[in-house]
């Protein structure tokens, strides 16, 4: 489903090139007039659109890292802030001047994990703090961690994003009028109104009445 060599990823039947300029894996194609950022295309596909306001964080800061364990969803003030503390003006320049590969090697040395376990034990307080949220869904209140950050107050909620967003719509054709209709890939409609669907169902008792009948 994933792969990467340090300079070309694929995710599905996608492909993805690393900018230079921002680490980042751009989509070779565009996704409605941009090239989509790797990161996000796996996000999306494993929870749906991202909610207005909400970015997608590197847990382990490597943008090499896109599997799904390695994203999470942040605001975008505590994602801004969250880097904002954890990188310095010389470790941000630092990874710029040596480029992504001597970044990788460094956070795995000695060095790297010494300055991850460093900033953790200085942020840990704030990142497992809770912190009151409001579902965009059904508006309810609900507490959630930074470290664990849910945009939704449940599953039924983000659910219910994921049907109104339309990710997972498709097109379909009405077995009875033959006009085509949009609706859930999960949901078993087979006509497009309740006009039809009643023509449907009457059709249905009569083909059992046929048939009891012979």
């Amino acid at each position: 489903m994933y792969s990467n060599n340090g300079k070309y990823a694929s995710f599905l039947s996608d492909k993805y090139t690393r900018d230079d300029n921002t680490g980042y894996y751009l989509s070779s194609k565009l996704f409605n007039g941009k090239r989509k950022r790797l990161h996000i295309a796996v996000w999306e596909y494993f929870n749906g659109d991202i909610p207005m306001g909400y970015q997608i964080h590197h847990k382990d800061f490597n943008k090499n890292n896109n599997e799904i364990s390695n994203l999470e969803l942040k605001t975008v003030h505590d994602h801004l802030s969250l880097h904002a503390k954890l990188h310095t003006k010389e470790h941000v320049m630092e990874f710029h001047k040596k480029g992504i590969e001597a970044a990788k090697k460094w956070h795995a040395s000695s060095d790297g994990s010494q300055w991850h376990k460093k900033r953790y034990d200085q942020m840990k307080d704030k990142l497992h703090q809770k912190i009151k949220r409001i579902c965009p869904v059904c508006g309810n209140g609900f507490e959630t961690t930074r470290t664990h950050e849910n945009a939704f107050c449940s599953n039924n909620c983000r659910s219910a994003y994921r049907r109104r967003s339309g990710v997972d719509n498709e097109k379909r054709t009405c077995i009875i009028c033959g006009n085509e209709f949009t609706t859930n890939k999960y949901s078993k409609a087979k006509t497009c109104s309740p006009k039809c669907y009643t023509k449907s169902r009457l059709q249905t008792m009569q083909n059992k009445k046929y048939k009891k009948a012979q």
